[in-house]
């Protein structure tokens, strides 16, 4: 069977080396449905686990039993739920009085699983008969996994679907606080129902929904958190909805940092028949890694004295990027930064957009073409109504026309972020021509390639393709430069064309990263990508940044040979036809969620990088493609089989080494044969707690795993390990060739480490760590300094 679902391996792995277990079960009895009655509970608590009710229903499970005075206790370390139903359903438990968490672990889970994808059904914990209820985490981190079979799931306000687990509870001595699945974790109810949080809190899948409910509120949802983590496309969604006529602070989180890391930073500000505003604040946010999405949505809200969400700052690493999303009032977002001098010194173009459009300005514009420009930002759609619940599957709003056009945008100091508007680009399906627009303008590409003749070279601010059939044509080795690099493609279906085959020309970004970044609609570069970038001295850097669909119709595809400097991110989809489409001196990040095809037939051709890194997906495009995959620039091609991924001596594949994320896995995708370690290679991997670890994960059924003598494994230790951890390296590898012995164990220094030793089992590369006891204790225990010796060794 084809096995090709990443969670399926990731589930796998996971489960590697688990047994199965009993669990006990509540069944409920006639006349009596306490959940606290030992007498609904069949075989009472087993291997330190609830399970059930196993069928819902609409209906209370209550706890009357449990005042304040005289409250529950869970001696466990999880509450499992699920149900088999394909019905709607809801249910309700600890309707009043207290819980405590005395289990022996410093984690408790809530793990809730409804069981279908078919209908939204809901689990509630607490209720609003009983506002006080109080839940005592006893210090213990909060793990809330609702629907744990579902990932990112949640891409819409309302969807039918996604599960919900609403808290309407004060829960105290929370340690940290974390949410995966891709259901809903809803928090919510009156200002005296809050989460005390004493450390971090954890978006990983789904959605966290802090929501006020239909009650005036001026206090936080969660309060003494440190700092907040939206990633893997999950959502932190900040939901103000209230029936107030007049202006109430609503902040729903205090002023601490958001880090967002393929995450999304939403706002929804619901003021039904009130004249607002109605404000939301956070503190600093940080674009950690890959594509994010902060968004603002409403209704009711005043053009002249609109609602408005605040960032105390707004900061980028690792070549991230962000989409902006909302639907105010056409064009405005209303998403604001206090501090702002480097989002200021980011803009790149003619002269700052400083009026603060409102009103039917927001339809008209500025009429100015050369405004500066957020290079690595990209406004969703470009109507009214734009849906800030983010989809990123296929690259645009959830609940709108997925056909919209992406847009640039712009910044002021008294604005805000917010989008460019039709007039505020140089428009070429006017009566314009390429070659006439001027060096600093933002120019909108609407008409097809023939009509963009460039027979000079040129350069621009920035471009924006959005016709179906739109392209250039490049004559007379013209260049295109692109002051600020950036190209924003539409959604349209057709394919967008940078120059046709056979062209001269060159596109060129200059000294800045060429980012890419649009939909669903895919853009072709049938010229050559060059930048001002030294390949040697700025390695460090980025040259291109694919921040494009990761569905297959909106990859970029290169079809020439590149000459730019720097590395190349891919945060989307890359199509590769061209052996030199990658220069040999980059290093090819791939990140999550990102998608490389290697798609040639050259039987004696191969596609070289400097190094590989990433947690996203490499895969060649089909069976019959005949090229390879080499990590170095030595070897004969010859020497290598057929859609192989080859490391050679000197060069590294580092999984999940993205700059932020501490450990990731990077998946070798279908079609590939083999991944070769050869002799003086480098595997880098990162070892975390907990057997958290770097890793390789083959998606097909028949990839080989090969280690040649004299192969690096480089090991860099985020936290002590414990006494006989393991950690998976690889997974559903069909066969190991090598002797793992010969694999050389480093340190980071390139030290060698004895205590370690890798194994194949079952398709897995295993690495394990034999603590060894001081030579003192050896010899106080009167063991020979013979043992001590072949103890060290490994083999």
């Amino acid at each position: 069977m084809k096995k090709n679902n990443l969670k399926y391996y990731l589930f796998a792995v996971g489960c590697y080396a688990l047994t199965v277990s009993a669990h006990a079960q509540w069944t409920g009895v006639a006349g009596d449905n306490s959940y606290w009655n030992p007498d609904n509970w069949v075989a009472g608590i087993v291997n330190n686990q609830f399970i059930g009710p196993v069928n819902g229903g609409y209906g209370w499970v209550s706890a009357t039993n449990y005042s304040p005075g005289n409250n529950a206790v869970f001696t466990t370390d999880s509450f499992i739920y699920y149900n088999t139903d394909e019905v709607n359903f809801g249910l309700q438990v600890v309707n009043v009085g207290g819980l405590t968490l005395n289990g022996p672990g410093n984690t408790f889970t809530f793990s809730v699983d409804l069981g279908t994808t078919t209908a939204q059904r809901v689990f509630t914990l607490g209720g609003h008969a009983g506002w006080g209820n109080m839940l005592n985490a006893n210090g213990k981190n909060l793990v809330f996994d609702v629907s744990p079979s579902l990932a990112n799931s949640y891409l819409g306000w309302e969807n039918a679907g996604p599960d919900h687990f609403n808290l309407y509870v004060t829960a105290t001595n929370i340690g940290s606080l974390t949410k995966t699945g891709g259901g809903a974790l809803i928090v919510s109810g009156i200002d005296s129902l809050k989460l005390h949080v004493s450390g971090s809190v954890s978006v990983q899948d789904g959605l966290l929904w802090l929501a006020t409910g239909n009650n005036v509120i001026s206090e936080p949802r969660i309060v003494g958190a440190t700092q907040y983590d939206i990633s893997n496309r999950a959502i932190l969604l900040l939901d103000s909805y209230t029936n107030a006529t007049a202006q109430t602070p609503v902040n729903l989180i205090e002023a601490v940092p958001v880090h967002l890391r393929d995450g999304a930073l939403l706002a929804r500000i619901m003021a039904s028949g009130a004249v607002g505003p109605f404000n939301q604040s956070v503190g600093a946010v940080r674009l950690r890694s890959g594509e994010s999405v902060i968004g603002l949505t409403g209704n009711s809200q005043s053009t002249t004295n609109p609602s408005v969400l605040t960032m105390a700052s707004l900061t980028r690493e690792n070549y991230a990027t962000v989409s902006v999303v909302g639907n105010y009032n056409g064009y405005s977002t209303f998403i604001r930064v206090t501090n702002d001098q480097n989002i200021l010194d980011a803009l790149v173009g003619g002269v700052i957009a400083d009026t603060v459009l409102n009103g039917t300005d927001e339809k008209t514009g500025t009429g100015i073409t050369n405004l500066k420009i957020l290079p690595w930002a990209l406004g969703r759609g470009n109507g009214e109504n734009r849906g800030a619940y983010f989809n990123y599957n296929s690259g645009w709003a959830a609940g709108n026309d997925p056909y919209l056009d992406n847009t640039m945008v712009t910044y002021s100091a008294t604005g805000g972020l917010r989008w460019l508007r039709d007039n505020e680009y140089y428009r070429t399906d006017t009566d314009k021509t390429l070659l006439g627009a001027a060096d600093d303008d933002n120019v909108w590409l609407g008409t097809a390639a023939a009509a963009n003749q460039l027979t000079q070279s040129k350069t621009i601010n920035a471009l924006r393709v959005t016709n179906w059939d739109a392209g250039i044509t490049f004559q007379s080795s013209a260049t295109l430069t692109l002051t600020s690099g950036l190209i924003v493609t539409s959604n349209a279906g057709g394919r967008i064309n940078i120059g046709s085959a056979g062209d001269a020309g060159y596109l060129n970004s200059g000294d800045r990263e060429l980012i890419i970044a649009g939909g669903a609609g895919g853009i072709t570069f049938n010229v050559p990508i060059i930048n001002d970038l030294d390949a040697d001295k700025d390695s460090h850097r980025a040259g291109v940044i694919l921040a494009t669909s990761n569905t297959s119709s909106g990859f970029a595809t290169f079809n020439a040979a590149n000459y730019y400097g720097g590395a190349t991110i891919v945060q989307g989809g890359l199509n590769i036809n061209n052996i030199a489409a990658l220069p040999q001196t980059t290093d090819l990040r791939i990140d999550r969620f990102g998608i490389v095809n290697i798609n040639f037939n050259n039987n004696l051709a191969a596609l070289r990088v400097n190094k590989l890194t990433g947690s996203g997906q490499i895969n060649f495009a089909s069976a019959s493609v005949t090229g390879r995959f080499i990590i170095g620039t030595s070897g004969t091609v010859a020497d290598y089989a057929e859609r192989s991924i080859s490391v050679n001596s000197g060069f590294i594949i580092a999984p999940g080494d993205d700059g932020d994320v501490p450990t990731g896995t990077l998946l070798i995708g279908n079609n590939v044969t083999a991944v070769n370690f050869l002799a003086g290679s480098f595997f880098d991997v990162d070892l975390g707690a907990d057997s958290l670890s770097d890793s390789l994960a083959a998606l097909g059924d028949s990839t080989a795993l090969t280690f040649a003598s004299g192969a690096n494994l480089r090991l860099k230790l985020l936290a002590a390990p414990a006494d006989d951890a393991t950690w998976v390296l690889a997974s559903n590898f069909s066969n190991l060739t090598g002797d793992l012995d010969l694999v050389n164990i480093l340190d980071s220094g390139n030290n060698p480490l004895d205590d370690y030793a890798l194994s194949f089992d079952n398709g897995h590369l295993l690495l394990n760590y034999i603590a060894i006891p001081e030579p003192s204790v050896l010899l106080l225990l009167g063991i020979g300094a013979g043992l001590l010796t072949l103890l060290r060794r490994r083999k």
